[in-house]
């Protein structure tokens, strides 16, 4: 498969080691009995708050929003201090499969680029191609190899129902600064 499809056993590669990396923090962490309590009341206090948030504003609801948000940070933060261990392993795990690729794929032109790359770009493209580079539009491993953990892993994780609760509010980060902007455009008028 190598040989062949060389792009695809990059993807392959890296859909194997997020399992290994899944399977290191279900040992390290998601089996743990604090892990699953964690997230729930996280979740259940995210529920909580957006009931809170859709009622009218009166000072006792401010009041109650910032309670539940502080337990929510807290909650967060514990949360985060059970997966250290997996988030100090994983780049360890990370940088030996990339270690392996590099010296697997050293001097083979992985994939042929739609666009010619620019700038810094083009020196992560053409990494490990040197002397055997034909144009541009080259690619080795390193941007397969990246662009395929950076997509894959919150997927897998997803899907085997790893995934942390969403912050505050049940909203990204985006979608809190969004509303933000919107409440403060709303007061101005």
């Amino acid at each position: 498969m190598g040989a062949i499809y060389p792009a695809l056993s990059i993807i392959f590669i890296c859909i194997v080691a997020t399992f290994v990396i899944e399977f290191i923090s279900w040992v390290l962490v998601y089996r743990k009995k604090e892990f699953a309590p964690l997230q729930n009341d996280i979740k259940m206090l995210n529920k909580k708050l957006n009931l809170l948030q859709e009622q009218p504003e009166e000072k006792k609801t401010k009041k109650e929003i910032g309670i539940i948000k502080n337990k929510i940070r807290s909650a967060t933060t514990k949360l985060n201090g059970l997966r250290f261990k997996t988030t100090f392993i994983m780049p360890f795990v990370l940088m030996a499969i990339f270690g392996i690729l590099g010296q697997y794929y050293d001097g083979i032109i992985v994939a042929k680029l739609p666009f010619e790359p620019f700038g810094f770009i083009r020196g992560m493209t053409s990494r490990g191609l040197e002397g055997i580079k034909e144009d541009n539009f080259d690619c080795s491993f390193l941007p397969i190899y990246i662009l395929g953990n950076m997509g894959i892993k919150p997927l897998i994780t997803k899907l085997l129902g790893f995934a942390p609760p969403r912050s505050a509010g049940g909203m990204s980060p985006w979608e809190q600064a969004t509303a933000r902007a919107e409440s403060f455009k709303e007061k101005i008028k």
